[in-house]
């Protein structure tokens, strides 16, 4: 079968980080719920210059870790030319630069087909609090209907 045309479904949803400097929220259910079409790719993205989209394991001990870690890998580049200029976000847009705004996930048979330890996080690195956006587009094939012989 060959396919000539792509569907493309946009959709978004909200989330306020908290105060802190270090921000991580499952978000897997919610991209989850927002998937629109059978068989194809989930492009889940967001627009902003100091946040990221990763894939990974959850659990209380690793997300501490990986903040952990985050943190670590961020402060060994102190001091940032960007935060010195009165921009407290130097940290975080050297954060989303190495991990980047979106992760790209497969779909199959209307769901994300995703291991059963693997979640997708957002994560915002900057003090909070702060609204944000996450856009999901799920694209797929156009299925063409079978033509059915008439009288």
């Amino acid at each position: 079968m060959s396919v000539n045309a792509l569907n493309v479904v946009r959709d978004e949803f909200s989330l306020r980080t908290k105060a802190g400097e270090w921000y991580a929220v499952d978000i897997t259910e919610n991209v989850a719920g927002l998937v629109g079409v059978r068989d194809g790719f989930a492009l889940v993205h967001t627009p902003h210059t100091s946040a990221a989209i990763l894939v990974g394991e959850s659990g209380e001990r690793l997300l501490a870790d990986y903040r952990r870690v985050g943190q670590a890998m961020l402060a060994a580049g102190r001091p940032y030319l960007h935060s010195s200029h009165g921009h407290l976000s130097g940290e975080a847009h050297v954060f989303c630069f190495l991990h980047g705004p979106q992760a790209l996930l497969p779909i199959a048979d209307g769901s994300l087909a995703l291991s059963p330890l693997q979640r997708v996080f957002f994560v915002d690195p900057t003090q909070g609090p702060r609204d944000r956006t996450v856009w999901v587009y799920s694209f797929g094939p156009v299925v063409p209907h079978r033509l059915v012989a008439r009288n």
